[in-house]
């Protein structure tokens, strides 16, 4: 399992432990590894939704009235193209590159 602390946070209790008690100062390397250890240990974790959760849902639509060869397929979501291969051909991409929306169909 793991978890999660936040950096900022983090920083903020360095500064506070090393920076306003300058007397703190580890006798070795070590000493000063032990010493970061138990404060990220002292950190509080941080709640973190998965990308899952909260990513726009659309699907790849076959655009007929289009005369533009680049543009026959579009996103649902943003209505932009999907990439080109290097063969010139659609890469129907299970993301869409440019909003990010996951190509399940639109379900929710």
């Amino acid at each position: 399992m793991s978890d999660l602390i936040s950096r900022s946070e983090l920083l903020k209790a360095m500064d506070k432990r090393y920076k306003e008690k300058k007397d703190i100062v580890p006798d070795n390397l070590a000493e000063g590894f032990m010493q970061m250890e138990n404060l990220i240990k002292e950190q509080p974790g941080i709640y973190a939704m998965t990308f899952t959760q909260n990513v726009a849902k659309g699907e790849w639509l076959y655009n007929i009235g289009s005369l533009d060869s680049t543009r026959q397929y579009k996103c649902s979501k943003c209505g932009k193209p999907p990439i080109l291969s290097s063969n010139w051909r659609f890469q129907l991409t299970n993301y869409c590159p440019n909003c990010g929306a996951k190509m399940d169909g639109g379900r929710e």
